[in-house]
């Protein structure tokens, strides 16, 4: 019985990889140049994501032009069934890029490709096209963690993307409060040091006593020597104080790097978790 129950749960938890097609997303007051080019790049994201999927060349290649026409106009029933057999996928990513005035609106969904079941969704607006294309990485980290939940399934991280866990972007400038307070503590150091020989003057008699005009003036002066040494040492154990916080508490972050070319142009994107 026991061995029965282990075995029932093992095949409940399924290893295989999470394959997704993606045909092209639909594009309103977009030029249509850019339409493979988001499909591709929103593609290349879920596969960083550990999603496996299918961008519209894989598909026409498997499919063949006259079936694909047929097939990729289909979101819902059968049509969508046969689309989930004939790719052997276990979801359809189905989505559109709007462009209203200076805002662009994007909407996505994977659907099952057994039921048509929603798997997950995602919407997000960007304003402009540069954010849009930066905003990819997001829609795709959300959209696997929520397929991976529906389906119970663990999501399998491409081998040939790496991935570098590096210091987080808050660990990683900590060093600027750091050298603030270093300088703080150089200024407050040199002016505790002269707030210390002015007093040495004051005290010191050695021939000529001083007159009260010149007391009065060595008494202010070392006054605000002092001020400003003090001033320079809150700023030191501050800046100290701001740096071991963001040094141990900034974390760590996955750092995912991407080239995309579009149409006109050249678009480098940089992934990553905040800590």
């Amino acid at each position: 019985m026991l061995l029965s129950l282990l075995t029932l749960s093992l095949l409940g938890a399924s290893t295989e990889p999470i394959k997704i097609a993606a045909p092209s997303l639909q594009l309103v007051n977009i030029d249509p140049k850019l339409g493979d080019f988001y499909t591709e790049h929103l593609a290349q994201q879920l596969t960083f994501q550990g999603l496996h999927t299918q961008t519209p060349k894989d598909i026409a290649a498997v499919l063949g032009l006259e079936r694909q026409r047929k097939l990729l106009g289909c979101s819902e029933g059968d049509c969508t069934t046969e689309l989930g057999r004939a790719l052997g996928v276990d979801g359809i990513l189905l989505g559109s890029v709007t462009r209203v005035e200076r805002t662009y609106q994007v909407n996505v969904r994977i659907i099952s490709a057994v039921d048509a079941a929603l798997l997950g969704s995602v919407s997000t607006s960007s304003e402009d096209n540069d954010r849009l294309v930066g905003s990819f990485s997001v829609v795709a980290q959300q959209l696997a963690k929520q397929v991976a939940a529906k389906l119970n399934r663990p999501l399998t991280l491409d081998s040939s993307v790496s991935v570098t866990t590096t210091a987080g972007t808050v660990k990683r400038v900590s060093w600027a409060p750091l050298a603030v307070g270093v300088a703080g503590a150089v200024v407050g150091g040199i002016f505790f040091a002269q707030g210390a020989h002015t007093h040495q003057k004051l005290v010191t008699r050695s021939g000529t006593a001083l007159s009260a005009d010149e007391a009065n003036a060595l008494v202010r002066q070392g006054q605000q020597q002092q001020l400003i040494g003090w001033v320079g040492t809150g700023v030191a154990i501050a800046g100290v104080a701001a740096a071991a916080g963001m040094f141990f508490l900034g974390g760590d972050e996955e750092i995912r790097a991407s080239v995309a070319v579009s149409p006109g142009a050249l678009s480098l994107g940089i992934g990553g978790v905040w800590p």
